[in-house]
């Protein structure tokens, strides 16, 4: 699990770091004359939107949390053609059953801020990476076979992640995304409402981290 994780993580940031030399030339290809382009400033300004998918438990110590479904909404501003900021919030649900222990996680940033580099595929339609931090936390309650309630964080978390984005007209787009929410804390507390329980806080850190596959729909003012 561990090594799939760095795989993830480690080809997102390759991923970043070539859109931030691609950033650097300040215009797009244009196909139909056969020649590089100037960018202009369209599609700059301020926008707002929501992203709703599924919410995927990767962290190390998250085997036994079954995928479940999240949603986020987002106010942005997009200062030129290849960059735009996003302030946010973001939440993940879902199922936990391990080891003959069954109740719920949620996964949840509030707020997160990410810096969005944007390559031009077209006029219409646009390459985008994320990048940016989130104040996060992860709350697991198993409700059987005892009452039990593990929280983690709240901490600050990493936002990296990579999307596609088509404009279906000047002020609506739709798009798709993935983003990875790295979360490592020794920050974690554990409570009880079952009688007799013991309650040892775990010494090491834990690792909450989550991916969100999203569809997103974006409204440009």
């Amino acid at each position: 699990m561990r090594g799939r994780q760095n795989v993830v993580f480690f080809a997102l940031v390759l991923s970043i770091s070539f859109c931030f030399c691609s950033t650097a030339f300040a215009g797009y290809y244009n196909r139909s004359q056969g020649t590089y382009q100037a960018q202009g400033t369209d599609h700059a300004g301020l926008y707002v939107g929501a992203g709703l998918g599924l919410e995927i438990p990767t962290g190390p110590d998250k085997d036994g949390f079954a995928t479940g479904y999240g949603w986020a909404i987002r106010v942005g501003y997009q200062f030129i053609r290849n960059l735009a900021v996003e302030l946010g919030y973001n939440q993940g649900i879902g199922n936990i059953s391990q080891n003959g222990t069954t109740g719920t996680w949620d996964f949840m940033e509030l707020p997160y801020i990410n810096i969005k580099p944007i390559i031009p595929l077209s006029s219409a339609s646009d390459l985008f990476f994320l990048v940016g931090v989130a104040y996060a936390n992860d709350n697991d309650a198993i409700t059987t076979p005892i009452n039990l309630t593990l929280t983690l964080g709240p901490d600050i978390g990493i936002d990296l992640g990579l999307g596609y984005e088509y404009y279906i007209t000047n002020n609506w787009s739709l798009g798709g995304e993935v983003i990875y929410h790295y979360l490592t804390s020794t920050k974690i507390s554990v409570a009880s409402t079952s009688p007799g329980v013991t309650i040892t806080r775990p010494s090491s850190a834990i690792d909450g981290s989550a991916t969100s596959v999203n569809i997103a729909f974006l409204y440009h003012f």
